[in-house]
């Protein structure tokens, strides 16, 4: 009896080991954002864009930093599961003595709405404020189809000049699709 039940407890051990194991690779990424193309103003030497890509590359979640120099252009290629804040890459560029001006960036989240508003709330609490695309009237970029509470990719370009300590960062949208 004391055999049977060993065997029973190892088989089943086993068991739940492989459905944890299985169930993990196939969770949907939590990242809240998956790239970011980041205009940056007053880098004027290879030494300074070295250390932009130092400074953003150093963040846990970036996986690859590019910045072009003659283009006054960061890109940064961030992991599946990160948890960066696009305020964080705005201070990491602020604090290397830059300003960061308009991005690009595909982030994921949950879209709510607040009144008349939508936003995309990101996992780890970060909050856009969408906005209709200029060419909103093809469907791409528009508000008309969202709905609440669905997970998606937002991909939009947040304005060149903004007030950092506004809480919701606006994004305009370029295409939105689902995360599911």
């Amino acid at each position: 009896m004391y055999n049977a039940m060993r065997t029973f407890i190892a088989r089943m051990s086993a068991l739940l080991v492989l459905v944890l194991a299985v169930w993990g690779l196939f969770q949907p990424a939590q990242a809240q954002l998956q790239k970011i193309e980041q205009t940056v103003f007053g880098m004027d030497c290879a030494p300074c864009a070295h250390a932009m890509e130092q400074g953003i590359g150093s963040m846990e979640g970036v996986e690859a930093v590019s910045v072009n120099l003659n283009d006054g252009l960061a890109t940064i290629d961030l992991s599946n599961t990160n948890e960066v804040a696009y305020r964080d890459i705005r201070k990491a560029i602020s604090n290397g003595g830059f300003s960061a001006k308009k991005a690009t960036l595909e982030a994921q989240g949950t879209l709510r709405q607040k009144g008349d508003q939508w936003i995309l709330e990101t996992p780890a609490g970060e909050q856009f404020v969408l906005r209709p695309s200029k060419k909103a009237s093809s469907g791409e970029g528009g508000l008309q189809d969202l709905k609440p509470d669905r997970q998606v990719i937002v991909t939009g370009q947040i304005p060149a000049s903004l007030n950092t300590k506004d809480t919701l960062w606006p994004l305009r949208i370029q295409r939105v699709r689902s995360a599911t």
